[in-house]
């Protein structure tokens, strides 16, 4: 089976992480970053011919849009003609992205592969093939290391002042934490080895789970999330050290 892939790979990207699952099933992957080609063909247009032209000429059996935001639908309408298309959506629900551009997208692919539950309701109204696949992490990457715990409380993510990020640190300024940024994959896993404690906060919007399910498999579950999600449940089941919500009690604080 071969798969067209359009999606984002720099060095983090879950789109990597798909390549390396459609290749251990046996798929010839063809890679195609969007956003490269943007700037390489210099407007939307023109990079989206550039699609057509690709699937056109590859005949993959599956064309797999990774969210593939300014991709307009007409792309997917003429892959429709010769390949099966699916979406990958795995962003939140706020109106910059969970929006007309999007749904657009979604009633127009042969199946909506939704990575939050928030979407799932307007998926179905709008693609009765949606189907509700939460978002794991690379497990191969992620993984228990036996080295010292010598951080006691880590929190890996952006500080800025955008509403989401304050709230962060409104919780944040109840526990000292070491704060890291930029940091992927290996070095990423290597920090949630070390850390006692990992802080990892996704938006109640139902965003970013991939980052909880990092710190999930590295530290074997003794973690912090403050998003309460089915997919934790459904993949590592309930107790043992993960705490979900916003669990002050779990360090022993007063809100």
């Amino acid at each position: 089976m071969k798969v067209l892939l359009l999606g984002v790979f720099k060095k983090g990207s879950t789109n990597i992480t798909h390549e390396k699952g459609f290749k251990s099933a046996g798929c010839d992957v063809i890679r195609y970053d969007y956003r490269n080609k943007l700037i390489q063909h210099k407007t939307p247009t023109k990079r989206d011919d550039d699609i057509i032209r690709v699937c056109k000429d590859e005949n993959p059996d599956i064309v797999f849009f990774s969210k593939c935001n300014g991709v307009n639908y007409r792309v997917i309408d003429e892959c429709n003609k010769q390949s099966k298309t699916i979406l990958w959506y795995m962003d939140g629900t706020a109106p910059y992205c969970f929006n007309e551009e999007l749904f657009q997208k979604i009633s127009r692919v042969h199946g909506f592969a939704c990575g939050i539950e928030g979407g799932i309701e307007k998926g179905l109204s709008l693609n009765k093939n949606t189907k509700y696949i939460f978002q794991p992490a690379d497990n191969i990457i992620n993984t228990p290391l036996d080295i010292e715990r010598d951080i006691d409380v880590s929190f890996i993510g952006d500080m800025t002042q955008t509403k989401s990020h304050i709230e962060r640190k409104r919780y944040l300024d109840y526990v000292n934490f070491n704060h890291y940024t930029n940091v992927f994959d290996e070095d990423h896993n290597e920090i949630v080895n070390r850390s006692k404690i990992n802080l990892n906060f996704a938006p109640l919007n139902g965003a970013g789970t991939s980052d909880n399910f990092q710190a999930q498999h590295g530290m074997g579950r003794r973690n912090d999330g403050t998003e309460k999600h089915s997919g934790f449940i459904l993949f590592f089941g309930n107790g043992g050290d993960f705490a979900n919500g916003t669990n002050y009690e779990f360090y022993g604080l007063k809100k």
